[in-house]
């Protein structure tokens, strides 16, 4: 078995950032002179076969597939387009990878889809559940030590069992760790995690780093890392279980983004002073055309309606 050194899963994740690399198909030469002088340290070069491998193993769960027309390189490695699944592994921290010490085979995650539209709920073999909303998919990987969870995109809301192992949600590289809880976590540019009972905590490398949440609190992680912590009503951020959403004076804009993420029948805004018009009240998820009958009973709009978009027009 290769020894485990401290420095291991910070090799493990430039191993993965390179392997990423590799993928662009307009490699320079560079690029490949940079990963050769760095691959020559024999801690990296085991570091970037422990990926490969692990990512073989991944192929089997539905993280992605290498493309037929991948092209080899100079010594025999095989590369091709993986698409959004090896992306999100990588991202995601190397949710399966770096948790397990070098040198032990890599636990094939168990994988959770739910469809555009489709609110899903999931038994854990921990007793937890996990509801996913609409087209969101989640990778578990349970071990004697951990309960790990990657959430590659959409949103779930998590009501975690109680245990001795830590339970985490890895989402773009944010760990959230349940502290006995139930809360939900959204990705996406910005993500949102929402506490709704219980203790999380958000953050953090080392046990005991982060921040703690209290219930009725919402943690926003921006793209660009500002983090800002807001009041919310629990009940109404997860609404979604029962297939409603419900908004409270936001943006037109933001309420028909939101009516998106659930029908494949999108709606459209033409006018820019219409998007920044005010809307409250709940909705049913995915019922596009009810919504904007719905807005035209407070707003000044009418709507095109055709069979894959709405586009809405200001009245005058």
């Amino acid at each position: 078995m290769a020894a485990w050194h401290d420095d291991h899963p910070e090799r493990l994740r430039t191993a993965s950032e390179w392997y990423a690399e590799l993928q662009e198909p307009d490699l320079d030469h560079e690029t490949w002179e940079a990963f050769a002088a760095w691959e020559s340290d024999p801690a990296n070069a085991a570091a970037f076969r422990e990926i490969e491998r692990s990512l073989v193993v991944l192929d089997r769960t539905g993280f992605g597939r290498p493309d037929s027309g991948g092209s080899h390189d100079g010594r025999g490695r095989r590369f091709g387009v993986w698409g959004a699944g090896l992306a999100a592994v990588l991202v995601l921290g190397l949710v399966v990878v770096a948790l397990w010490p070098a040198g032990q085979e890599p636990v094939v995650p168990e994988v959770y889809v739910s469809q555009l539209g489709e609110v899903r709920e999931v038994s854990l073999a921990d007793g937890s559940s996990v509801t996913l909303n609409t087209d969101t998919q989640i990778e578990v990987v349970f071990s004697d030590t951990a309960r790990d969870v990657g959430l590659v995109h959409g949103e779930a809301l998590f009501d975690v069992a109680a245990g001795q192992r830590p339970f985490r949600v890895d989402t773009s590289g944010r760990v959230t760790e349940a502290l006995g809880t139930v809360f939900s976590v959204r990705a996406g540019d910005t993500v949102a995690v929402t506490l709704v009972e219980g203790s999380v905590r958000v953050g953090g490398e080392a046990s005991g780093q982060g921040r703690v949440l209290e219930p009725g609190q919402q943690l926003l992680v921006h793209e660009d890392g500002r983090q800002e912590v807001r009041a919310v009503d629990p009940a109404a951020v997860t609404r979604w279980q029962a297939g409603l959403v419900e908004f409270d004076n936001v943006t037109l804009e933001e309420a028909v983004a939101e009516m998106n993420r659930y029908s494949s029948v999108t709606i459209r805004i033409a006018d820019a002073a219409l998007a920044a018009e005010r809307v409250s009240g709940t909705f049913p998820a995915g019922k596009q055309v009810e919504f904007v009958e719905s807005l035209k009973l407070f707003l000044p709009v009418e709507a095109e309606v055709s069979k894959e978009e709405i586009v809405l027009e200001a009245v005058g």
